[in-house]
């Protein structure tokens, strides 16, 4: 009996401002076949596609041991593991290991019963390291575009990544698998694209700058510590919470970066205005406002991004406390 052909046609390309995610753009029609290695339609199996280098096994995660007998022992693969039950909210990971390694070792113990591992695999030299890092890391920039949530932390190249164009079909290819094994929250965000970014970084930490969830919106002020900013005639308020800083809302953002930042700093300011996180002020010229909460490592961070200018904790004063009139001034007075 002939297994049975899924196709994938991704011509959409959805419009979210930015460069990235946008797919790649095929040649061709891309053909994948299904092969069921042991029966249920959510067993083992493996999909491949006789138009690229690489395959697919899948199945549950439970049984991921018994897919390393289907892979070579010297060859690396890019895995991901993500569960495809309707409603579920656990987020999806990303990984790229040689056999030898278990395959989400990092991953918290409750992961739920219908969890999917997706592993790709290539035959010859097609996966090195190299390669399967890179692979994994633009499907960590991809989701992270479009609003995926990941339980990675980290991304590998850090805000280093460069898109190699020579690598981009091996990209596209290893999507269409995913999704023609059942991995499909790529594609659904693509169809409903948002206009915000929620998550910013420059650097290997994914959670840099990550906006406000519905839940820390309330819980925040409820239950956090309120400071105020208290800095030149920069209005801010923020909490702190659970090991994080909260900055709400309509903070004031001062236009001018001074010159004693650092270029990480400079780059996130960029960031946020490049993805609207700050939005102009209507008759003021030297402040922009924020117009979203969002959370951060600590105060000194919140206060040099706001400020534009190298703040320590100090900047933040306790919502009740007096201004500290040593640092009172316009904001485009000099340092």
């Amino acid at each position: 009996m002939k297994p049975p052909v899924q196709s994938s046609f991704p011509n959409e390309i959805a419009v979210s401002g930015r460069n990235d995610p946008a797919p790649y753009a095929l040649e061709r029609p891309f053909a994948a076949t299904t092969i069921y290695l042991d029966g249920p339609p959510a067993g083992l199996r493996r999909i491949e596609s006789w138009g690229s280098r690489l395959s697919l096994f899948a199945g549950p995660y439970t049984d991921a041991g018994r897919l390393r007998a289907f892979l070579d022992p010297a060859a690396y693969v890019v895995y991901a593991i993500a569960d495809p039950a309707p409603g579920s909210n656990q987020p999806p990971y990303f990984g790229h290991s040689d056999k030898e390694r278990r395959w989400g070792d990092r991953l918290p113990p409750e992961i739920k019963g219908t969890t999917q591992i997706y592993i790709l695999t290539a035959d010859g030299g097609t996966l090195d390291k190299v390669m399967a890092s890179y692979i994994e890391a633009r499907f960590i920039q991809i989701c992270t575009d479009l609003n995926i949530k990941l339980l990675n932390s980290a991304r590998p190249y850090g805000g280093g990544l460069r898109v190699r164009a020579e690598a981009e079909q091996l990209v596209g290819h290893a999507e269409m698998l995913l999704h023609a094994a059942g991995f499909t929250c790529i594609d659904d965000a693509r169809r409903t694209p948002t206009t915000i970014r929620h998550r910013l970084s420059v650097t290997a930490d994914l959670d840099e700058m990550v906006v406000m969830s519905e839940t820390e919106a309330i819980a925040v002020p409820r239950e956090g510590d309120r400071f105020r900013l208290s800095h030149r005639e920069l209005k801010a308020d923020a909490y702190r919470w659970n090991g994080s800083f909260y900055v709400l809302p309509g903070a004031d953002y001062a236009r001018r970066t001074r010159g004693g930042l650092s270029d990480d700093h400079r780059r996130r300011r960029e960031l946020m205005e490049a993805e609207k996180w700050v939005g102009a002020v209507p008759g003021a010229k030297d402040k922009m406002t924020l117009q979203l909460g969002f959370r951060c490592r600590s105060g000194a961070f919140a206060a040099k991004l706001l400020s534009g200018e190298h703040l320590d904790e100090d900047a933040w004063l306790a919502a009740d406390a007096p201004s500290n009139k040593a640092n009172s001034g316009t904001c485009e007075d000099p340092a």
